[in-house]
């Protein structure tokens, strides 16, 4: 991690860090997100540089952004807008919270702390074993849960596509430690990119594989594309160290001696459609997909979702052992709290807890 990767600011008094969902309650039947979950992105940007990351905007800062008093303005979110809803916090819905810098700013030991002492239900999407430092955290702590993007145990496609993320291997072990620790985990198999990580010969050892490690939770969905390219083809905000897909596209060509890997990309999504705002592969493609690693989940001990395949599109599993199933709804959320000081919060634990076993 170089200086010129990360920058510095303070959020001004306006500014929020803890955001609603985008979406109308009326369409929360066919919403992944869901109604009901806000989000915290502890950062701006990611230093993983996922070439495939659906949060690349014309807007996107051409560093990674640390916001000095993101912690101290989460709380004054928390007071001001929170307590006394039901809600879920996601942390890290389009930046993980454990990249590179969170080493160093450590702001996720002082955020989880925060949310705990609220009664707050959250959960944390990540590709990084840093969150492993935090296990003390969340260990004792009910209503939190863990989401891990495994996309591929294919080691080459992790050295193209996600340059410098954890490897897949280092990815299972963090779900396996978290599983043995008691702490829900969700792999999510997301995304699944047309003409790359497509095999379900591929994707079924990767389902086996995680279910061995303790997963709860499959979540599986195709590539998403923005309107405007930028996921493709970058634009001139984007840094030297996150190259666009069509590039990762050409690599992945040359290694595996496929011809036109990008075209044929483009070709496909060209006959799809547009949902929740991005460009996705045709109903045919995603069906077929999506109906194939159903059965793959349903062999290695997973039931299928409420939601399955024809709402929603995408695809959630779960072990049957809770009446929630979704990546978003592991638990039924918990109301929000006036703040308890940490010596007190074994009493809202226990509360937690009793209040999820009704």
């Amino acid at each position: 991690m170089e200086a010129r990767e990360v920058s510095y600011r303070r959020l001004k008094r306006g500014e929020r860090v803890v955001h609603p969902p985008k979406v109308a309650r009326s369409s929360r039947e066919e919403c992944y997100l869901g109604w009901r979950v806000h989000v915290i992105n502890v950062y701006e940007r990611c230093l993983h540089a996922c070439s495939y990351c659906f949060a690349e905007w014309p807007w996107s800062p051409p560093s990674v952004v640390v916001r000095e008093n993101l912690v101290e303005r989460a709380e004054r979110d928390l007071k001001r807008f929170y307590v006394g809803r039901r809600v879920v916090f996601n942390l890290g819905s389009a930046t993980d919270p454990y990249q590179p810098v969170e080493a160093r700013e450590v702001f996720m030991r002082r955020l989880i702390p925060l949310l705990e002492s609220y009664g707050a239900t959250f959960y944390v999407c990540t590709k990084s074993t840093l969150i492993l430092r935090d296990l003390d955290l969340m260990v004792n702590y009910p209503n939190r849960w863990v989401g891990v993007t495994i996309t591929s145990l294919n080691e080459a496609f992790a050295e193209v596509f996600e340059p410098r993320a954890p490897r897949p291997k280092d990815r299972v072990r963090v779900v396996e430690k978290l599983s043995s620790e008691g702490i829900p985990v969700a792999v999510r198999v997301d995304p699944i990119i047309p003409f790359v990580n497509d095999d379900v010969e591929e994707l079924s050892p990767l389902i086996a594989e995680v279910e061995g490690a303790g997963a709860r939770l499959i979540v599986a969905s195709t590539l998403k594309l923005d309107r405007s390219g930028w996921i493709l083809d970058g634009g001139p905000s984007q840094p030297p160290w996150k190259r666009p897909l069509s590039k990762a596209l050409d690599e992945w060509g040359l290694r595996e001696g496929v011809e036109g890997l990008s075209s044929k990309l483009r070709e496909l999504y060209a006959q799809g459609e547009v949902l929740h705002g991005y460009l996705v592969p045709p109903a045919s493609y995603r069906r077929r997909i999506l109906e194939a690693i159903k059965a793959a989940c349903r062999s290695a001990g997973f039931a299928p979702c409420k939601m399955g395949v024809d709402l929603r599109r995408e695809l959630t599993t779960w072990k049957v052992d809770g009446d929630l199933g979704c990546a978003c709804y592991m638990y039924r959320p918990s109301k929000v709290k006036f703040k308890v000081e940490r010596s007190d919060t074994s009493a809202v634990m226990s509360e937690l807890s009793a209040e999820r076993s009704r």
